[in-house]
C-alpha cells in the first residue's frame, strides 16, 4: 500500500472518529441529534470511494437513513437493507457496518472495495444475504461470520482471500467463496495428504455438497422430463358427477353438468370444438339443449351495491396499497359475486404495481376494447384513471345491462361504444331508454341519474378530469353528484362534439373541393 494510501486510509479514520465524537457530545439532545444509523452511514461512506456520486445522498445532517437512496427499512424505521452491487465503489469497508444490527441484506458485490473483511460483520444477527464477491478483499474469513445464524446466501467469490473457512458457513443454503478451494479441495481428495491441505475437512464438505447438490439436481431434472413424456401421450381421463345445481355457490345461474352432458355438448370432445388451452386445460365449445337459466334479472338496489362494492375494491388498489396497483382490465366480466352478491375485484392477471410517488408506468396496451382509456391507447402508458375509465364503462353495463361495444352496429358508426350511445341519449334527454329494460320500471330515477353522471364522469376524455375512487365512492353513499362537477362535464363534452363537427365539415368540405378540381382536369382533358 502506497503513502498516499496510507494517508487517505488515516484521514478516513480520523474524520469518522471525529463525527462518532460528536454523535456522542452531551450538549445535543436526542431530539436534534441525528438518528444513530444516519452517523453510522456517514461513517461507511468516508471510507468508501464513490466514483458515481451514489452515495451523494449519505448526509450526516439527515434525520432517518430512510431517505438515503440504496437504504431499505422496515416501518420502525430501521435500516434493514443496504443495496450497492455494481456501484464502482474502492476504498475500505468501514467495521461500522456492525452498528446496524437490524441489517438483513448487504449487497456490495461486484465492486472494488479492498482491505480485510470487517469482524464486526458478526454483529449483524439478523443478516439472511451477505454478497461481497467481485470485489478485491484479502485476509482471511472472520470467525464471526459464523455467528450469522440466519445467513442463508452468501458470496465470497472472485476476491484474494485465503485460510480456512468457518464451519458453521458450510451450512449455509447458498454460497460461493472461490475457485481456489474447490480446487484444493479436489487434490486432497486425489492425494489423501492431509498435509498439503490447509483446510481439508471445511474444503471436503464443500466438495462433497457441490457434488451432492448437482446429482440431486440432475435427477430432478430427469425425473421431470420422464415425467412430462409421460403426461403429453396419456390418455385423458374424466371423472364423471351427477347433474345437480351447486347450492354451495348459489349464484344463481351456475348449474353443475354431468360428464355425459359435457360429452354430448361437445361431440365427444371433439378437438374441431377446442377453443383454445389454458393453464387448466382445454377450452371446448359445447353446444347445450333444454337448459334454461333459473333466475330473473339483478334488481335496482341490487346493482347499486355491486357498483358501490367494486368502486370500493378499486379504492383499495389505487390509495390504500403500497405500492399501489393498476388492475388494467377493469369491467363488469371481472367483478366476482358471492352468494349475497357482494361485489369482488378479481382477475389480476394484467395488473401492474407502482410506487405510490409515480402516477403511471408505461407498458404494452392491454385490456378490453370498450374499456380501453384513449389516452392509455396513444401512450402505452396506465394509470390510475386508465383504470377509473374502465370502471365507467363498467358502471354503464351495470345501469343498462348492455355490452361495452355493439357489434350488431354498422362497420365505420362513430357510435359504435356503449359510452358514446348513452352520450347521445342523455343530451337528448332520453335517461329511461338507457336504464335496462329487464327491470320493468322498478328502478330509482334519481339514482338512475346519480349513476349515469358519475360514469359519464369516470370517462371523461381529460383524464385529469375523472374523479378519484374515493370521490366515486363518497358520490354512490351520497344522493347527488357535486353539480359544479357535472356542469363542468358538460360544458366540455358541448366543446367536444362542436369541435367533433367541425373537423367534419372540413373534412367534407375538402372532399367535395377534391372532388371538384378531378372533375374540371377530366373536363379540360377531353377532346374538343
Amino acid at each position: 500500500m502506497s503513502s498516499h494510501d496510507i494517508n487517505t486510509a488515516h484521514t478516513r479514520f480520523q474524520s469518522a472518529a471525529e463525527l462518532h465524537d460528536l454523535s456522542l457530545r452531551p450538549e445535543l439532545s436526542s431530539d436534534c441529534r441525528a438518528e444513530t444509523s444516519v452517523i453510522t452511514l456517514y461513517e461507511i461512506r468516508t471510507m468508501l470511494n464513490d466514483s458515481r456520486g451514489v452515495l451523494n445522498g449519505w448526509n450526516n445532517n439527515q434525520v432517518s437513513p430512510c431517505y438515503f437512496p440504496s437504504i431499505s427499512c422496515n416501518q420502525d424505521q430501521k435500516v434493514i437493507s443496504i443495496t450497492l452491487s455494481s456501484s464502482g465503489l474502492s476504498g475500505f469497508l468501514s467495521p461500522s457496518i456492525g452498528k446496524l444490527l437490524y441489517l438483513q441484506q448487504l449487497l456490495l458485490n461486484d465492486n472494488n472495495i479492498t482491505g480485510g473483511i470487517p469482524q464486526e460483520l458478526g454483529n449483524l444477527s439478523s443478516l439472511t444475504t451477505l454478497k461481497l464477491g467481485g470485489n478485491s478483499l484479502n485476509g482471511s474469513i472472520p470467525d464471526s461470520l459464523g455467528r450469522l445464524s440466519k445467513l442463508q446466501n452468501l458470496n465470497l467469490a472472485d476476491n484474494n482471500l485465503s485460510g480456512e473457512i468457518p464451519k458453521r458457513l458450510l451450512q449455509v443454503s447458498h454460497y460461493r467463496y472461490r475457485q481456489g478451494y474447490i480446487l484444493q479441495a479436489i487434490l486432497c481428495l486425489v492425494l489423501h495428504s492431509s498435509d498439503n491441505c490447509g483446510s481439508n475437512n471445511s474444503t471436503l464438505k464443500v466438495v462433497l455438497a457441490s457434488i451432492a447438490g448437482a446429482i440431486t439436481l440432475l435427477v430432478i431434472i430427469v425425473l421431470f422430463l420422464l415425467w412430462w413424456q409421460r403426461m403429453r401421450h396419456r390418455s385423458e381421463i374424466y371423472i364423471d358427477v351427477p347433474g345437480q345445481h351447486d347450492h354451495n355457490l348459489e349464484f344463481g345461474q351456475i348449474k353443475r353438468f354431468s360428464w355425459r352432458e359435457l360429452q354430448i355438448a361437445t361431440n365427444n370432445f371433439n378437438e374441431q370444438n377446442v377453443l383454445g388451452k389454458g393453464g387448466f386445460g382445454k377450452v371446448y365449445k359445447g353446444v347445450l339443449s333444454d337448459i334454461k337459466l333459473n333466475e330473473p334479472a339483478l334488481d335496482w338496489p341490487t346493482r347499486v351495491r355491486i357498483a358501490l362494492g367494486a368502486a370500493r375494491g378499486l379504492e383499495y388498489l389505487h390509495e390504500h396499497c403500497n405500492p399501489k396497483i393498476i388492475h388494467r382490465d377493469v369491467k363488469a366480466a371481472n367483478v366476482l359475486l358471492d352468494g349475497n352478491f357482494e361485489a369482488v375485484v378479481g382477475d389480476f392477471g394484467l395488473a401492474k404495481m407502482i410506487d405510490r410517488e409515480r402516477n403511471t408506468v408505461t407498458t404494452g396496451v392491454r385490456g378490453t376494447m370498450g374499456h380501453i382509456a384513449p389516452e392509455y391507447l396513444k401512450t402505452g402508458r396506465p394509470s390510475v384513471k386508465t383504470d377509473i375509465f374502465g370502471y365507467g364503462v363498467m358502471l354503464l353495463e351495470i345501469v343498462t345491462g348492455e355490452r361495452a361495444v355493439f357489434p350488431e352496429f354498422s362497420e365505420g358508426d362513430s357510435e359504435i361504444m356503449l359510452n358514446d350511445q348513452v352520450k347521445r341519449l342523455v343530451q337528448g334527454g332520453r335517461l329511461t331508454d338507457i336504464v335496462d329494460h329487464n327491470l320493468d320500471n322498478a328502478y330509482d330515477l334519481q339514482d338512475l341519474e346519480k349513476m349515469i353522471q358519475i360514469a359519464l364522469l369516470c370517462t371523461h376524455m381529460e383524464p385529469h378530469l375523472r374523479p378519484a375512487m374515493s370521490e366515486v365512492v363518497q358520490m354512490l353513499e351520497g344522493n347527488v353528484v357535486p353539480a359544479e362537477q357535472w356542469e363542468e362535464w358538460q360544458v366540455a363534452e358541448l366543446a367536444r362534439r362542436h369541435q367533433h363537427e367541425m373537423n367534419q365539415q372540413r373534412r367534407l368540405f375538402s372532399f367535395s373541393e377534391e372532388s371538384l378540381n378531378i372533375q374540371e382536369a377530366i373536363q379540360l382533358s377531353s377532346g374538343r
